[in-house]
């Protein structure tokens, strides 16, 4: 028996609850292990994760959760820590193999295209490092030893060996493609599991300020939908049209599904002047056009 196995008979609203405050490790872990047709629909809840959503504990029944559950000590628990649950999932994702998390991401988005659109474009994988500027590629080999770079690289396109090899010294580059030349082939699930660690690095360096994630076209959204338009409109007619050509900017769109609404803004500092200064007004459209509270969330799609 794993240790986590008495997880897997809770409902999934609690196993939801215990991944997103054990450590990425574990809650991934944990994730792996459940049955694939209750994996997705776990991480929707996690993205999905607000206060109210939380199961009630008694004090001693959240202390045994804590015991049982999580293998680490927690001294900052606290169950009403704010999540983004966004971020969470989308990082839980990264320490799967790509196809669970390909698989759990198809679950989510049979009626949440969107959710799992905005999953996805938080998502590190290695394939991104093409699209790194060379000082952030840069960054990334000076956290990254030799030997982990020639496991990675092997069976790994042209072009993004290419982005490696321009990045290192001429000396370096040969040595490194030698290495991998003559170093015996690693199974898939070795080098995959590589890869992961780089991602852990890249998302590291990303969080403390020192790396810019790429945007990609792959989560540029076609246009607002139907009802996305209704919420803009709303939105311009609730704050007045200066304020929303110059907060939500020409080319803002606003797309939605059963679980989320979705706005696509040209930058991060839009999104962090729209949160700042309309969120009340944003709640108050979403509830007056959709007729229910719903979480809502911006995609950056501009470049860095």
């Amino acid at each position: 028996m794993t240790p986590h196995t008495s997880l897997l008979n809770e409902n999934d609203r609690t196993v939801a609850f215990v991944i997103a405050y054990t450590p990425l490790r574990i809650g991934a872990e944990i994730l792996a292990q459940l049955a694939p047709e209750r994996q997705s629909e776990i991480v929707r809840k996690i993205a999905l994760f607000q206060p109210e959503d939380m199961p009630i504990w008694s004090e001693g029944r959240t202390c045994r959760v804590g015991e049982e559950y999580c293998p680490c000590s927690l001294p900052d628990y606290s169950p009403w820590h704010p999540i983004d649950g966004i971020d969470l999932a989308s990082k839980l994702l990264e320490r799967l193999d790509r196809a669970m998390w390909q698989m759990i991401l198809e679950g989510i988005s049979q009626g949440g295209q969107e959710l799992a659109g905005c999953i996805r474009q938080r998502m590190w994988l290695f394939d991104d490092i093409i699209q790194l500027h060379d000082l952030d590629v840069t960054a990334t080999l000076r956290n990254v030893e030799n030997s982990q770079w020639a496991i990675a690289l092997q069976g790994a396109s042209e072009e993004l060996s290419e982005k490696i090899y321009k990045n290192i010294s001429k000396r370096a580059a040969k040595m490194l493609q030698e290495e991998i030349e003559y170093k015996s082939p690693c199974e898939q699930a070795h080098i995959e599991s590589v890869r992961r660690e780089i991602v852990y690095v890249m998302r590291r360096l990303e969080d403390a300020g020192e790396l810019c994630k790429p945007k990609s076209d792959i989560s540029r959204p076609a246009g607002s939908d139907e009802t996305g338009e209704k919420i803009l409109l709303a939105i311009a007619e609730k704050i007045g049209t200066k304020h929303f050509e110059w907060y939500f900017e020409n080319d803002a769109t606003c797309r939605s599904d059963d679980y989320i609404v979705a706005f696509s803004v040209r930058s991060s500092l839009a999104a962090d002047r729209i949160r700042r200064e309309f969120s009340h007004d944003i709640d108050e459209v979403l509830l007056a056009v959709l007729g229910t509270k719903k979480l809502y969330h911006f995609q950056e799609v501009g470049y860095y």
